[in-house]
């Protein structure tokens, strides 16, 4: 029996580069997002040093996308928020593990 799914596709030309992903720029966004949202995670005691080194290095990460991010030393926990300056294809999502970006490189 023949297959069905291998079929011609005038569309698929050599010269597409499938895994090319294009740049978001701020001026594409439809705007400010409507709600802010936030998690918050507990670590261990013995992380805050390795938290407290790398700090500065995550917090200059997520500005570029507008995230706030919080580490507090006293409690143990860190605090990830979105702000009205975030912009992205897709709002960022947080799940149980952390942020993570819906389709998109973050």
């Amino acid at each position: 029996m023949p297959s069905t799914h291998k079929k011609e596709k005038p569309w698929d030309t050599d010269d597409i580069d499938k895994w090319k992903v294009d740049p978001f720029t701020k001026e594409e966004s439809s705007g400010p997002f409507l709600e802010e949202s936030s998690f918050m995670t507990l670590f261990p005691k013995y992380r805050e040093r390795y938290l407290k080194d790398s700090w500065p290095l995550v917090t200059k990460a997520l500005d570029k996308f507008g995230i706030s991010a919080t580490l507090d030393l006293v409690e143990g926990s860190m605090t990830v928020k979105t702000t009205r300056k975030v912009y992205a294809p897709q709002p960022p999502a947080f799940t149980n593990r952390g942020l993570s970006r819906r389709g998109a490189e973050c």
